[in-house]
């Protein structure tokens, strides 16, 4: 991919000039993190909440959080009742109901083959010639793009959504050979229905497509060949942070001319009494720098569109 970053050489002034809040700023919040009171109990058994904001947020594995939060995930019925699955093959299995989710509190559907809990109304877009559909018997599932970058297809009749396709039952044919595909979005809010890391962004004036939300390279660890760098988004006229393939060679502590020289997009003045500019990283704090004499600073970057407006950002000073 191709970006033009010119405009994101970072001065050392504007290094410290603290700005409004990045637009994402609420997804910065791993997910796992619970609500600020005190350990919760599951229906499973007791669990921890965790840390989160006033109003509560989501529970530590096993339990619920404190004031606000969510249901623990200790029982593996929290979702129920749910309603009972379709059937759509005359003498074929029926599916059952199931919970699924990261509290198990959202209902799915089960087949007796497969030990997996489908989750329901998975969004994907249509159309794409990537993603072949599929015919059984006298019934035709379309292809789909999902937002994760995975062909699927859509089983509407069973209220699936896309299913992606190594995973479709076998009652209805599968599983199927396995195709990426380029996801396409209009909003965040199209690839946060389908996971909250993932956010809706561009590659300067290029396709919108999902793509994973990132503070440090950490974030992007299970993703092969991709670093947390930073990406202007025309359209929404900001500067995301996200898990994508390296702009340029140099690392953290190498000296660059323009952002594009550097693994993560990040060029800005050496410290005194060195001169000249230098590769950075983004980063949550301290540890995420991968330099010994390096620390996690709050500077702003500018917006790609007129006005240009100041952004926060996190990076590795």
């Amino acid at each position: 991919m191709r970006t033009l970053l010119a405009s994101l050489v970072v001065t050392l002034s504007a290094l410290f000039l603290l700005a409004c809040s990045h637009d994402l700023e609420a997804l910065k919040t791993p997910s796992g993190a619970g609500g600020s009171g005190n350990a919760g109990q599951g229906a499973g058994g007791n669990g921890s909440g965790g840390t989160g904001g006033t109003s509560g947020g989501k529970a530590g594995q096993g339990g619920s959080s404190g004031s606000g939060g969510a249901a623990g995930a200790g029982d593996p019925n929290a979702c129920k009742p749910c309603a009972t699955p379709p059937s759509i093959l005359a003498g074929a299995v029926k599916p059952t109901s199931c919970c699924t989710g990261s509290h198990n509190s959202d209902c799915g559907e089960q087949f007796p083959t497969v030990d997996m809990c489908y989750p329901l109304a998975v969004p994907g877009n249509t159309g794409d010639p990537v993603c072949l559909e599929h015919t059984h018997g006298n019934l035709t599932f379309p292809g789909c793009c999902r937002p994760d970058g995975q062909c699927g297809i859509v089983v509407d009749q069973l209220h699936l959504g896309c299913v992606v396709r190594q995973e479709v039952p076998i009652a209805i044919g599968g599983p199927l050979k396995a195709h990426v595909c380029d996801p396409t979005c209009a909003t965040d809010a199209d690839c946060m229905a389908f996971n909250d890391e993932l956010i809706c962004t561009q590659d300067t004036t290029g396709p919108r497509s999902c793509e994973r939300f990132c503070q440090r390279d950490k974030d992007c660890s299970d993703l092969s060949g991709r670093v947390c760098a930073i990406q202007n988004n025309v359209t929404d006229n900001r500067v995301d942070t996200l898990c994508r393939r390296p702009f340029g060679t140099g690392n953290a502590g190498d000296t660059c001319k323009v952002p594009s020289d550097c693994i993560h997009g990040t060029c800005l003045p050496a410290k005194a009494p060195a001169t000249g500019n230098v590769c950075t990283e983004l980063c949550g704090s301290d540890t995420d720098c991968s330099l010994s004499t390096a620390t996690c600073v709050t500077g702003t970057i500018i917006t790609p569109n007129p006005p240009h407006d100041k952004q926060t950002i996190r990076f590795c000073r």
